[in-house]
Order: structure tokens, then C-alpha cells, then sequence
């Protein structure tokens, strides 16, 4: 544990990104509930490939690392900070929850299916300016 009310995260961005200043977040703020993308609210992840890899555009691991502050400020991402910029680490699995089963439409149209995919995500804040206390 830390002490008192200490911010780990605000000293690192200070120590090595100064000119981020003050971060600032006041989400009931946010432009858009749904678009999300400013006021410390991520932007909506839209998975458009299941083989997408954590960190491409659409994922949430890139949603998070480019969250901006109250001020437009990027703090996910830092450039000056030691060994790693971007603020966290996704890691995503999926699974066959329940297995369904489908039953083909004789008139040519979509199967219709049963059953439930899950998807999962680990969420590391792993940086110097995302952990601590």
C-alpha cells in the first residue's frame, strides 16, 4: 500500500511527462455515452476480427492506451516513460460456452443456431505511470 492520497500515477506522468500536466478525468462530461473518446472514457470496441491481435485498431487494449484526459491530453500512452509507453496489456481468450447446435433453413435463407461464445479479457496495467497503488 501507499500513503495518504498520493497518485502514483499523476507523479510518474509529472516526472517524465511534464508537459501532460495535471490529468484530469470527469467522465459525466464524456461528449457521447456511446462514441465515449474523451474525458477519461474509452471509445467503443468493435472487434471486426476475432484474429485481431490486442493492440490493433478496433481492440480494447489500443481503446484504453488511447483514452484522453479532461484537457484532450493522451496519459495511456507516454512516450518518456522507462521500458514501457503504453499504460496496459490485454490479453484475449475465447471459448465454446455452451455448445448449440444449428438448424438449416430449407428455403436457402441463414442457419439458425443455438449456443454461446465467450469472449474474455485480462487486463494488465503494467507500466510504470499505470501501477502502483
Amino acid at each position: 500500500g501507499g500513503s495518504g492520497n498520493a497518485n502514483y500515477c499523476q507523479e510518474a506522468v509529472s516526472q517524465y511527462e511534464p508537459s501532460a500536466g495535471i490529468i484530469s478525468c470527469t467522465p459525466g462530461l464524456v461528449s457521447s455515452p456511446t462514441t465515449g473518446g474523451d474525458h477519461c472514457v474509452s471509445a467503443p470496441v468493435s472487434l471486426t476480427s476475432i484474429s485481431a491481435v490486442e493492440g490493433d485498431v478496433g481492440t480494447l487494449q489500443k481503446a484504453i492506451n488511447e483514452m484522453i484526459d479532461d484537457n484532450g491530453v493522451s496519459f495511456m500512452t507516454l512516450g518518456s516513460m522507462p521500458d514501457k509507453q503504453t499504460a496496459v496489456s490485454v490479453t484475449r481468450t475465447s471459448r465454446i460456452k455452451t455448445k448449440g447446435t444449428c438448424t438449416l433453413d430449407v428455403g436457402g435463407g441463414p442457419a439458425t443456431c443455438s449456443g454461446e461464445y465467450e469472449i474474455l479479457y485480462d487486463i494488465e496495467f503494467d507500466a510504470f505511470h499505470s501501477s502502483g497503488d
